[in-house]
């Protein structure tokens, strides 16, 4: 059904009430047949269902839509708030500006229901600080509460159904989170950013999500789709998949246990988790996502089963201090040599550890972009003659001085050598003219040291190349 949407200013009538704390009998209907209780409102809150004061009423200054449904208004989205003036402004000049720190998004507005909050409502508003959200409300949409940093608590009704993605991404200020027993969606990335000490907790009746270990959990799809520094993943066979970014920047996570009932570890899920030291990727894990553990700067040490047969882009770059890397025999897909990761039906070289010895067995022929990005460890990089391509980034920032090269490379990548201050040599096995042959990308030699090719015929300079 078609809908259209107009903008309506609220009138500055509305009055907030104080937060004074209001006990009310809960009904069958409001519990769903839950054990009747009697409703504690803390700050328009039921400090026991989660249920929102009915007679709270809105911030002054939100910005209200009409939702049509067939011509007739059904409802309204809060919009965004306007910071309102008070007094006289017949000199164009506002007296008073008020900017709210808490904001309230009632349960109806002008004899409707106040059905969402749209899309970016009340994004980057810094000053906020508390949000309650009526229980008539049943969707948060995208990004409606992102990098609200000041953010602190925030309650939500029990109508809520859906919250959009990055709804509450980047609300660094928020210590807790509790998912109303309604919600019934929760987008990618919903709370992005977030590691609130005290993490995410689901109230009781919800049948979509539970909260346990510190972890939150999709019950259908078995997926953990946040955890922070102190979650511990359930063994329980609950969890099969580790979601998007779902322990994304958790500051202080050190080590986590991932059980053998886990089959993949989606995108960005460890992301940038700075403190983590070292992996256990256990047999059942098949997939492990693009990015992630991009940037987990001290991780030193990782070990991958054999059930292992995806490794998605980047999933490991930029991890400065990595040193062992270790393939668990009986893997058909993978292995490890010289604290090495190789695809081993493609002859690549997907990964290496700090001073990793490169095979010479014939096992690798392309050594993948940023392959040693930021790792080092050696004076002199020996190329082994099997390699016939460099990949980009592949050793970008890897501290090389000087570089043995097999006369088989036919290309090497953009940035392949590049930020190698120190570099001053190359020393390749073949001629000038099949030097000059090597498909070489954009800057490839990108900020290096003042290099010379020896070649069997003779000495190239860095301009030369």
């Amino acid at each position: 059904m078609k809908k259209s949407r107009k903008i309506i200013l609220a009138g500055l009538a509305a009055l907030m009430l104080a937060g004074t704390c209001v006990l009310t009998a809960c009904s069958d209907d409001d519990n769903k047949g839950e054990q009747e209780h009697t409703h504690k409102y803390v700050n328009y809150v039921c400090d026991g269902c989660g249920s929102v004061d009915p007679t709270a009423q809105g911030t002054e200054g939100l910005i209200y839509t009409e939702i049509e449904d067939n011509g007739t208004v059904i409802g309204y989205s809060v919009t965004s708030h306007t910071n309102l003036s008070f007094g006289d402004e017949e000199d164009g000049e506002p007296d008073v500006e008020f900017t709210p720190t808490q904001v309230i998004v009632p349960a109806t507005h002008d004899g409707k229901p106040v059905l969402e909050i749209a899309k970016y409502a009340f994004y980057e508003r810094a000053n906020i600080t508390s949000i309650i959200i009526a229980d008539g409300v049943t969707k948060i949409c995208d990004a409606a509460f992102g990098d609200c940093v000041g953010l602190v608590n925030v309650a939500m009704g029990n109508g809520v159904k859906e919250i959009g993605e990055m709804a509450f991404g980047y609300c660094t200020s928020l210590q807790s989170i509790k998912i109303p027993k309604s919600v019934e969606s929760i987008g990618r990335g919903a709370f992005y950013g977030f590691r609130g000490i005290a993490g995410i907790s689901v109230y009781s009746g919800n049948t979509n999500y539970k909260s346990t270990g510190n972890c939150l959990i999709e019950t259908a799809e078995k997926t953990l789709i946040w955890g922070n520094k102190n979650s511990v993943i359930p063994t329980d066979g609950s969890v099969e998949n580790i979601g998007f970014y779902a322990f994304y920047r958790s500051e202080g996570l050190t080590a986590i246990n991932i059980p053998n009932t886990v089959k993949s570890i989606g995108e960005g899920a460890f992301e940038e988790c700075g403190d983590l030291l070292s992996v256990n990727i256990p047999d059942s894990v098949k997939a492990i996502g693009e990015y992630a553990f991009f940037r987990c700067s001290s991780m030193t040490s990782i070990t991958f089963g054999k059930g292992l047969t995806s490794i998605g882009r980047g999933a490991f770059s930029t991890c400065n201090s990595l040193q062992t890397i270790t393939v668990a025999s009986g893997n058909t897909k993978y292995h490890s040599s010289g604290n090495c990761l190789i695809e081993t039906a493609t002859k690549t070289l997907l990964l290496g550890g700090k001073n990793a010895v490169l095979p010479t067995d014939g096992s690798i022929a392309v050594i993948a972009e940023r392959a040693f990005q930021n790792r080092g460890g050696w004076s002199t990089l020996v190329i082994p003659d099997s390699v016939t391509e460099i990949g980009s980034e592949a050793f970008y920032g890897s501290d090389l001085t000087s570089i043995k090269m097999g006369v088989n490379v036919t290309k090497i990548g953009e940035y392949a050598f590049g930020y190698n201050n120190d570099l001053t040599s190359i020393e390749f096995d073949g001629s000038k003219e099949e030097w000059a042959a090597i498909t070489k990308e954009a800057d490839w030699k990108y900020e290096t040291g003042e290099f010379t090719v020896t070649c069997n015929n003779g000495t190239l300079s860095k301009s030369e190349c």
